[in-house]
C-alpha cells in the first residue's frame, strides 16, 4: 500500500503536468461555488473516542477557479465550514472529562480530473485532489473538578477523490451534484466524506 508521503508526491506531480498543459492549451476558464455537508467519523486515541466532544458533520463552502482543456480540467479551491459545537463527557480510567468544543475548518486544494460524455448534457467528472485542511478547535474541559481551556486546532493535508455528475444548462452554465471522500485521516478524524451543490460559471 503507497505511503500518505508518496500519495501526495504523486499527486502534486499530476497537478504540475495538468499545469503546463493547461498554460500551454487553456480553453475555458470557470468560476465554481459549492455547498456541500461534511461528514466524518472520529478515532479512539488513549482511551478518547473524539466522536463524544466533537461535532461530526459542517456545512461547507468553497470557491473554485479552474480551467478546462478538451476534456480534462485542473482547479484550485478555498473553503471554509461553519463553527460547529458539541457538549459531551467521557471516562478515562477513574477519571471523568466533560465540557464543550468549538469547532471550524478552512482550507484550499489543487486537482484536475476529466470529463466523460454521457450526451449532450450530463457529463461524470472524477478528479484527485490535494488537500491543505486548518482546524480551529477550542475545547472548554472540566477535569476531576478542574476547569481548563485548551486550543486543540492544527494543520494537516490528505488526499480527496471526488466524482461527480454535471448538468450542462448552456454555454455559460452548468449545475453538478458531487461525492467525494478523504483517502487520509485528518488529525482525529476519520472516514470523512462530503455530498453537495455546485454552480458552474464559464467565461
Amino acid at each position: 500500500m503507497l505511503k500518505k508521503s508518496m500519495i501526495i508526491k504523486i499527486t502534486k506531480l499530476l497537478v504540475i503536468a495538468f499545469l503546463f498543459a493547461l498554460n500551454a492549451n487553456a480553453e475555458q476558464p470557470y468560476l465554481k461555488f459549492n455547498v456541500s455537508k461534511l461528514k466524518t467519523d472520529y478515532i479512539t486515541q488513549d482511551g478518547i473516542n473524539y466522536k463524544d466532544v466533537y461535532a461530526d458533520e459542517y456545512d461547507v463552502y468553497s470557491l473554485i477557479g479552474g480551467y478546462e482543456f478538451n476534456e480534462i480540467f485542473f482547479e484550485g479551491r478555498y473553503f471554509w465550514s461553519s463553527e460547529e459545537s458539541k457538549s459531551g463527557s467521557a471516562t478515562v480510567g477513574a477519571v471523568t472529562v466533560s465540557g464543550s468544543t468549538d469547532v471550524e475548518i478552512d482550507g484550499f486544494s489543487i486537482g484536475g480530473g476529466y470529463n466523460f460524455n454521457i450526451n449532450e448534457n450530463l457529463r461524470f467528472k472524477p478528479s484527485i485532489h490535494y488537500v491543505e485542511v486548518d482546524v480551529d478547535a477550542n475545547l472548554n474541559l472540566t477535569i476531576a473538578g478542574s476547569s481548563f481551556t485548551f486550543d486543540a486546532g492544527g494543520s494537516d493535508e490528505t488526499i480527496e477523490g471526488k466524482m461527480a455528475i454535471e448538468y450542462v444548462v448552456n454555454e455559460k452554465m452548468d449545475f453538478a451534484l458531487n461525492y467525494s471522500e478523504y483517502l487520509d485521516d485528518i488529525t482525529t478524524t476519520k472516514d470523512a466524506s462530503t455530498l453537495g451543490l455546485e454552480f458552474k460559471y464559464k467565461f
